[in-house]
């Protein structure tokens, strides 16, 4: 369990197979001069050994994938309909979050409920996820 994390659902990060492979070839592809932080990258390599793998049809549908929604609240405020995609795919104009910026990355396998303390640019943030929605587009992809 991350020791970043004030509260969570599941005990663990979730992950489909398709999508742990993805996250894990996101990550194969990282350096240094992408959105995600050495720091980051290393606290997101070493929690992507402890995930808890569910088969697409079984995992929670507040867990947030490639392709989820999100309405999470920050330090800057409340942040709503954000979909998680590709580094690729990100366009902030369209709400599309990079899975390897920081709040992608910092929400990626957590569930509705979660409160995460995280490193962004300007120090450690605490996030929480206030809402969840899966409609299993492949568009983040």
């Amino acid at each position: 369990m991350n020791s970043n994390l004030f509260n969570m659902k599941y005990g663990n990060l979730i992950f489909t197979q398709r999508d742990l492979e993805l996250m894990q070839l996101v990550l194969l592809n990282w350096n240094n001069s992408s959105e995600l932080s050495e720091a980051n990258f290393k606290l997101l390599s070493t929690e992507l050994k402890h995930v808890k793998v569910y088969p697409e049809d079984e995992i929670p549908k507040d867990v947030v994938r490639f392709g989820s929604f999100i309405d999470i609240d920050t330090p800057i405020g409340l942040l709503t309909g954000y979909e998680i995609v590709v580094p690729v795919k990100r366009d902030p104009s369209q709400k599309k979050l990079s899975v390897l910026s920081p709040i992608g990355s910092a929400v990626i396998g957590y569930a509705e409920g979660d409160e995460v303390n995280w490193n962004f640019p300007l120090g450690q943030r605490v996030i929480k996820i206030k809402k969840v929605v899966n409609n299993l587009s492949i568009s983040a992809l």
